[in-house]
This record gives C-alpha cells, sequence and structure tokens, in this order.
C-alpha cells in the first residue's frame, strides 16, 4: 500500500504538471489570438510559477524540459502570428530566455518536496522572477539601440523594465502560491483514501501525510505531531 500511494502520488504530480503545462501554453497565446488589446494578460504567465513547481516536485531531469517544452511549442504557435506583424517569435537571445526559465527550475530545487512554508515558496518566487528581470533587460540593453551600450545606459534600461517587472513578479507570486497549494489540495484529497488497518512492524494504525518524495509518505500515527 505504501509504494501503491507513492505511485499514486508520482501520477498524481505528472498530472498536474502537463495539464498546468497546457494552461501555460495558452496563456502565452491569449495576447496573439484572444486578447490582443489588453495589456495586462501580457503579464499573467504562468511559466515560472509551472518551472518552480516541476523543480520542487519533480525530481527527476525531466522537470528541465517542461518549462522548455512550454516555451518551444507556445513560440512556434505564436509565430505565426508575429509574422503577420513582421517579427519572429525566435531571436539570438532566445536560448537565453530559455535558459532563465531553466534557472527556475534550478530555484525550485532548493524547494523541499514536502516544504509548503509561504516565506519558502514565496522567496523562492521572487528570487526567480529577479533572475528572469535581471536577464531580459540584458538582452533588450545588449540587442537593441534604445540604450547605450554603457553602464549608464544598461541601469536605464533596468530603470525602464521596472514598472513590467512589478506585473511579472506578481503574477509569479500569485501563480506560484497557486499551483503549490492546488497540488497539497490534490494530495489531500488522495490521502483520504483507504489506508493500512494495521502497521506491518509495530501493529500500530497507519495514516497518510506529506513525505520528503513525490506523493504521499506513510507514517505511524504516533509518529504524527498533533
Amino acid at each position: 500500500m505504501h509504494t501503491d500511494r507513492r505511485a499514486e502520488g508520482a501520477r498524481l504530480t505528472l498530472i498536474c504538471i502537463l495539464g498546468l503545462g497546457v494552461i501555460a501554453a495558452l496563456c502565452r497565446l491569449a495576447p496573439y489570438y484572444l486578447l490582443p488589446d489588453s495589456a495586462f494578460v501580457w503579464h499573467l504567465m504562468p511559466v515560472g510559477a509551472l518551472a518552480l513547481f516541476a523543480g520542487s516536485r519533480l525530481r527527476s531531469g525531466w522537470a528541465y524540459l517542461v518549462p522548455l517544452t512550454v516555451m518551444l511549442l507556445s513560440d512556434l504557435l505564436i509565430h505565426p502570428a508575429l509574422a503577420a506583424r513582421g517579427f519572429s517569435a525566435f531571436s539570438w537571445g532566445t536560448p537565453l530566455i530559455y535558459a532563465s526559465f531553466v534557472a527556475y527550475v534550478l530555484i525550485g530545487r532548493l524547494i523541499g518536496q514536502g516544504q509548503l512554508a509561504p516565506t519558502v515558496i514565496g522567496g523562492a518566487a521572487l528570487l526567480g522572477g529577479l533572475q528572469f528581470f535581471l536577464v531580459t533587460n540584458f538582452l533588450v540593453w545588449l540587442g537593441g539601440t534604445t540604450y547605450p551600450h554603457t553602464l549608464e545606459g544598461l541601469l536605464t534600461c533596468y530603470l525602464a523594465g521596472v514598472p513590467f517587472y512589478r506585473h511579472t513578479l506578481g503574477a509569479d507570486l500569485v501563480f506560484t502560491g497557486v499551483i503549490f497549494g492546488l497540488h497539497f489540495a490534490l494530495l489531500q484529497l488522495l490521502a483520504k483514501g483507504p489506508i493500512p488497518a494495521v502497521a506491518e512492524d509495530a501493529g500500530q494504525p497507519w495514516q497518510p501525510t506529506l513525505g520528503s518524495q513525490t506523493g504521499l509518505a506513510i507514517t505511524r500515527r504516533d509518529e504524527v505531531k498533533e
């Protein structure tokens, strides 16, 4: 039963990641196809939050492919809309932008699999949003002609990006909280299923609780803090 519950928890995590990946891709498409006149939608992107979640809850190397797949597929779908306006979804800076989402996964690794403290998860979201801001605005400065290629020009570019960063940071914080909270709630529902009546080694009743692995761990009832 212990193994079965872990497997069920792992499957639930994968289902959450797949479903959220589809939603994240659709959110990236919305400003181009559904709500082109809504500037606020441009900042409601859950890809960073999804990458944090994958890094924390999916401990295999597949976690790195989650944001990369979402970004690549959505960029391919966005490309026709941009091409009609004379732009491209891909540029010399695209690999670095993708690398920034890989950094989200690395930051997510700092969040323990059973960790639910708002300060830890929120801190990771802040760190992820900060590195994304630094990377993307550096690319704007380096590849554009709007700002002179001097230290002063770089600082000016960063200052100009602060209003956009506030929206991006807010989206990261909100989506990160929603995703981690939803996953926890679903695991709690899964934990309410049938459980063994007697422990194998001590004759004690068992109950499911969130553990350090993806899914559920089983502990003795007398080991659970009241």
